[in-house]
């Protein structure tokens, strides 16, 4: 797997040095960029993402990315999604960020990354996160339970509690109560707070009885 975004900084030669690092000298950083410098790269990400200006955020963490680095692959899908809610001004821009975000948070789905397989998820089974339909006919929600599932059963808590709230509506899935409330237990064993709640609510509802009442 690919060195993460800080282990750059430390191991390879053409980085500029730590007190540089902390520079914000723009114009030095893209000047030092633009010869191949990855740790003036790395910097130039952090800091447009800083200052949530996501579209230039995205194109310095897309620089890491294809190099390899797994890190920067989500950070560049992470921008992208910001990109399009916040920076984006037509339709076509939209679905750009959006087509952007998937292929990044892939990359990094690929190379391991849960959290990237569980923005996935949300990402595909939500109208709220997805500007376009890209399959017809429902498979957006199947799609996202597929990325959640997978993440889910690596045991990444927010993959188990929103797998178990796609049970428990019927999205991308059949209903099922007894999936719901294992999904359930598994985000709180492995400390989700929003789990608490939620099996607190469950223990009070209908939902118990029938879960009860199962052979």
């Amino acid at each position: 797997m690919a060195e993460s975004l800080d282990d750059l900084i430390g191991t390879m030669a053409a980085l500029i040095t730590e007190s540089e690092l902390k520079a914000n000298d723009i114009d030095e950083l893209k000047a030092k960029s633009a010869q191949g410098n990855l740790g003036a790269t790395l910097r130039l990400g952090k800091i447009y993402k800083e200052k949530h200006n996501y579209t230039e955020a995205l194109k310095y963490y897309a620089i890491l990315a294809g190099k390899g680095n797994t890190d920067a692959m989500y950070e560049a899908g992470i921008a992208a999604m910001s990109a399009r809610y916040n920076q984006a001004r037509s339709r076509k821009d939209r679905l750009y960020y959006q087509q952007e975000a998937i292929r990044f948070l892939t990359m990094a789905a690929n190379n391991g990354r849960l959290d990237a397989e569980f923005q996935l998820g949300m990402i595909y089974i939500s109208n709220e996160y997805i500007s376009e339909r890209l399959f017809p006919g429902g498979e957006n929600d199947k799609k996202g339970v597929e990325y959640l599932l997978s993440a889910a059963r690596k045991s990444y808590p927010p993959a188990q509690y929103y797998l178990a709230q796609a049970y428990g509506e019927g999205v991308g899935v059949r209903k099922s109560i007894e999936e719901e409330f294992f999904w359930l237990r598994c985000a709180q064993i492995n400390g989700y707070k929003k789990a608490d709640e939620r099996i607190r609510q469950f223990a009070n509802s209908s939902a118990a009885n029938a879960l009860h009442n199962m052979p």
